[in-house]
């Protein structure tokens, strides 16, 4: 015969005064599970559907630039599923976290295009990082106009054992784009483009694309958003 003892509200705050940790330990591992569920089995846009830019400001409204990159997207870029953006420290090379995020980005090949600072511009396209978009636009892909884009060139460095240092090793080539020429850009992104140089990554696998949405930023040739209207000022 099988005594049952009566289940008592003593009994009960007794059991969750020492287990309580338990349960939030499975509710935890619980959300965790789901939100890992969730992570690998979410549907992502292929490269060649998808646009990455990585920005560096200071201050920057998060919303105000997916509502307007998803604009630029629907009204012309409509085989395009997503354009994302990404807020990057903007540091400079004195600032380590800085200079790691924006290093471990750039090292895994992550990015379509960058928009960074007049400093880690020069130091990452010295490196080899970015499209020579004098070829773009050679071909006829990028129309560039009558912007001034003699801040844009960069010479590629390499390592010299002999004088243990880094040196220019090729002619000044077109790695970025002075968004300071593109005076409509502030109040579309609502941030300070005066030292902001938009690049476009050797890695991005997404070069048609890329090229069209650049394109469509000196233009400036689309839509901000009713709600965006004087972001920025």
């Amino acid at each position: 015969m099988t005594v049952k003892t009566p289940l008592t509200s003593e009994k009960l705050r007794h059991h969750l005064q020492y287990s309580a940790w338990k349960y939030v330990l499975l509710v935890l591992a619980s959300v965790f599970l789901v939100d890992l569920i969730y992570t690998m089995t979410a549907y992502r846009p292929p490269e060649d559907k998808r646009i990455d830019l990585y920005i560096q400001a200071y201050v920057a409204d998060q919303e105000a630039l997916d509502k307007a990159f998803d604009a630029i997207r629907t009204e012309k870029l409509p085989d395009v599923e997503l354009i994302r953006s990404a807020l990057l420290m903007a540091g400079g090379e004195q600032d380590m976290y800085a200079v790691q995020q924006l290093t471990t980005y750039l090292a895994a090949g992550e990015g379509d295009l960058y928009l960074l600072k007049g400093e880690d511009f020069k130091r990452y396209a010295s490196q080899g990082v970015f499209v020579d978009l004098s070829v773009p636009i050679g071909e006829g892909k990028l129309e560039t106009g009558s912007l001034d884009l003699s801040r844009g060139y960069v010479a590629i460095q390499e390592y010299d054992e002999a004088t243990d240092s880094m040196v220019a090793v090729s002619q000044r080539r077109l790695y970025g784009i002075p968004l300071s020429e593109l005076t409509h850009l502030p109040e579309t992104l609502g941030i300070d483009t005066t030292d902001l140089y938009l690049s476009m990554t050797v890695f991005n696998g997404n070069d048609d694309n890329v090229l069209r949405f650049i394109n469509i930023l000196i233009t400036g040739d689309y839509k901000v958003p009713a709600a965006q209207e004087g972001t920025g000022k």
